[in-house]
């Protein structure tokens, strides 16, 4: 009797490990400049729809030096399916300098919360100097 509860157990814990949410989305990576340009940054990621459910919208908020700088609704022209890959700009950050912080949240997709935390949260450092071209002419 109590290896039959045991692997019903165990049958209920793969499933829910391996059950897919319906409204997740992940943060893969930063693809933005790691620079201020003109004292701001457009922050640029790459998102993907981890969800079975087509993704509409996506909330994301950008945060600085640990301040919530604006709320992103990304609203895609062409809604994302299942594992398909997209990469938003996000409205301009303000009054950067070497340095700083940003750190980006995904908050819901299609106005439901997001459902599985992980990869709702990357943090990067604006720490790179751009480089410039040495001799260059432009005509």
């Amino acid at each position: 009797m109590s290896r039959s509860i045991l692997s019903v157990a165990v049958f209920v814990l793969s499933a829910a490990v391996t059950a897919q949410s319906t409204y997740d989305a992940k943060i893969l990576e930063y693809t933005g400049l790691r620079y201020t340009c003109e004292g701001q940054g457009t922050p640029v990621l790459k998102i993907q729809n981890a969800g079975s459910a087509t993704m509409g919208t996506c909330v994301v908020e950008t945060w600085k030096n640990g301040l919530m700088v604006n709320s992103f609704n990304w609203i895609l022209a062409v809604p994302a399916l299942t594992g398909d890959v997209r990469q938003p700009a996000l409205p301009a950050v303000p009054a950067m300098s070497p340095g700083d912080q940003l750190e980006f949240h995904i908050i819901s997709v299609n106005g439901e919360p997001d459902e599985d935390p992980l990869g709702n949260i990357l943090t990067v450092d604006m720490n790179e100097v751009p480089a410039f071209s040495n001799g260059g002419e432009m005509e």
